[in-house]
């Protein structure tokens, strides 16, 4: 398993780098997260806030661009039926959608769209995941209307502990809820607003991508490790 986690990473971030290259005008980053919340009362069960932060600053002085303007959100389960999302209803077309609360605000990205439940596949550009469990692809956001109402998005770095502005919140669930699972986090076409550049309708593609995934769930530490933790105090103490 941790050897299909590091060949996902480095499919993310090489292909997410060479992405945005042909499109930017300067250096750019944007590092997104995932923060897994527990959901009281439902064991194994767990909000993910995904979390994006720039380092893209205005194009000019007092000129308030600069912040996130939209991306594509995948989120990849690891190991094999360990954990999956949750669906947006329990019946019908939305079944196969995945349960996402969208924090960004509707007036300025007015195109939200939940990510699909399905397997991040061969056929869905992600060969090192072809494990036939379910994952959250192709969610994402965009001002597709041309607000410009909300062009700050990312730039507090120091927002919610240092990982930035939140974008938007999946439910997972761990199949069994003591055994832990890797989440990897995919961001495809960002862009940032950029008043400057006219011709690509006031935004620019980011240079660099960093997703950061994370572990869902963390086992609590048994009676008997408890006791050899002890045990092993106690023997320095009495060596000393």
């Amino acid at each position: 398993m941790k050897g299909q986690t590091m060949r996902i990473r480095t499919l993310a971030t090489a292909g997410l780098v060479a992405l945005g290259l042909g499109a930017a005008a300067q250096a750019s980053t944007i590092f997104c997260s995932l923060k897994a919340t527990p959901v009281v009362g439902t064991p194994g069960l767990f909000d993910v806030g995904i979390y994006a932060k720039t380092d893209q600053g205005e194009s000019a002085p007092g000129a308030g661009d600069g912040g996130v303007a939209g991306f594509q959100f995948d989120i990849l389960s690891a190991g094999d039926n360990l954990a999956q999302p949750l669906p947006s209803a329990p019946s019908g077309p939305n079944f196969n959608k995945v349960k996402t609360t969208f924090a960004v605000p509707l007036t300025s990205f007015g195109f939200q769209n939940n990510p699909n439940k399905q397997d991040g596949s061969a056929s869905n550009g992600y060969p090192a995941d072809a494990d036939n469990d379910l994952d959250a692809v192709s969610g994402s956001f965009a001002d597709t209307g041309g607000t410009f109402a909300t062009t700050n998005l990312g730039r507090n770095q120091s927002a919610n502990g240092g990982l930035g502005d939140l974008i938007a919140t999946e439910q997972w669930q761990l199949n069994n809820p003591v055994v832990p699972e890797f989440l990897n986090l995919f961001i495809i076409g960002p862009q940032y607003y950029n008043f400057a550049n006219t011709a690509g309708n006031f935004r620019s593609t980011y240079t660099t991508s960093v997703p950061t995934g994370i572990v869902l769930g963390v086992p609590e530490p048994s009676i008997l490790g408890l006791a050899s933790v002890a045990g092993l105090g106690w023997i320095r103490r009495r060596r000393a």
